[in-house]
């Protein structure tokens, strides 16, 4: 077993294709440890390597001749990875295990929008940074403390798109602890099994719920002119908003669980977009590629005229991939490039015809890293 083996990509943001940034954790709360890679593919040895004892939710980047990443952990810590130096700052507040921390939970993303950083997570969690301070915006709705928010996008005019999910309150008075799946939990968690932990989890949420499935509802949120305001999704079963692309002002699509595509704007509101082709995955990602777009789900690659969901050809392929299945994490359309991070297996390059898969040297990803050969 190698040592890097329950590694995860779990963040990454391109400025151009060959200059990106990485991050890899193990998911252990107990132990957070990131390894951030920055790639640029203009030196003959590309790679640089910064470690941080926190779990990075997300990066974004700017400046591409001088690259610059600020990168986000769950907890609220924010750092700026210059050629020089790294920078530190913290969002007061955010966060669930910091001195700080007052109970929202967990940061799950950073986004760019106009001449303003912001930042977004659980418990309704939305923060600018202007003039470098981080201010916290005002939730919308008594059910803020259930409200996930996921992904963020610029709309124009200095407005922000925010989607997610709102769960429902948990059901706890008769809920008896139950030992047997705490002790599979810790067995999943050590093991590094993802996927049993997560449906331990799903079984937790049952049993606290009374046995009945949570019923989840989507968020849509959208800051325009000092205000946040929220969405109906109306005529919809889709669960949970995921990704959101902005053409422009009057053309924001919007995906989720269950193959869920929506599309409108603020003026008309937002309607689900029928779809060929059955596909009931999760989209997790979505992005313009040259004339169409690239939708990635929970474990596919598709293509999108905006009628028709296809699976994408040629289809991405590796010997390390199981079956040929992939575990995107997100797709950015860079130029006449797109590129796809994958959780377990790193990052790909698609020129439209052929998949280029970016060659990460072992002893980058060890714990105890020992410098290249």
């Amino acid at each position: 077993m190698k040592a890097y083996e329950f590694l995860r990509l779990n963040a990454g943001f391109a400025l151009t294709p060959d200059r990106f940034c990485i991050s890899f954790d193990e998911g252990d709360p107990e132990d957070p440890f990131s390894i951030v890679l920055s790639y640029d593919g203009r030196f003959p040895q590309p790679w640089s390597r910064t470690e941080v004892t926190r779990r990075i939710a997300a990066i974004i980047g700017e400046n591409a001749s001088d690259p610059i990443y600020t990168l986000v952990s769950d907890e609220g810590d924010v750092y700026m990875l210059t050629p020089h130096e790294i920078e530190q700052d913290r969002i007061e507040g955010a966060g669930l295990y910091s001195a700080d921390a007052v109970g929202y939970g967990q940061i799950s993303g950073i986004a760019e929008g106009g001449d303003k950083v912001w930042a977004f997570g659980f418990g309704g969690q939305i923060y600018c940074r202007d003039d470098d301070d981080w201010r916290k915006l005002n939730p919308v709705g008594e059910d803020a403390a259930r409200q996930s928010i996921v992904a963020a996008a610029m709309g124009g005019d200095g407005s922000m798109w925010f989607c997610g999910t709102v769960t429902p309150p948990l059901i706890v008075e008769n809920y008896q602890h139950d030992p047997i799946l705490q002790e599979k939990l810790n067995a999943a968690r050590a093991a590094g099994d993802f996927d049993r932990y997560t449906e331990l989890m799903d079984n937790l949420g049952q049993q606290m719920s009374g046995g009945a499935a949570p019923v989840l509802k989507p968020l849509f949120l959208r800051y325009a002119d000092g205000r946040l305001s929220r969405f109906d999704i109306d005529g919809s079963a889709v669960k949970s908003l995921m990704a959101i692309h902005v053409e422009s002002p009057s053309r924001v699509w919007l995906t989720g669980s269950e193959g869920a595509i929506l599309f409108g704007s603020a003026e008309t509101g937002f309607s689900p977009v029928p779809h060929a082709g059955q596909v009931t995955e999760n989209l997790v990602s979505i992005d313009r590629f040259r004339d169409r777009f690239i939708i990635a789900s929970d474990f596919g690659l598709f293509e999108f005229d905006g009628h028709v969901l296809t699976r994408l050809k040629p289809r991405l392929n590796s010997p390390e991939i199981n079956r040929n299945t992939p575990n995107p994490l997100r797709i950015q359309g860079v130029g006449d490039i797109l590129i796809y991070f994958d959780l377990k297996h790193g990052v790909c390059r698609w020129d439209g015809e052929t998949w280029d898969w970016v060659d990460i040297h072992d002893a980058l990803l060890e714990r105890e890293f020992k410098g290249l050969e």
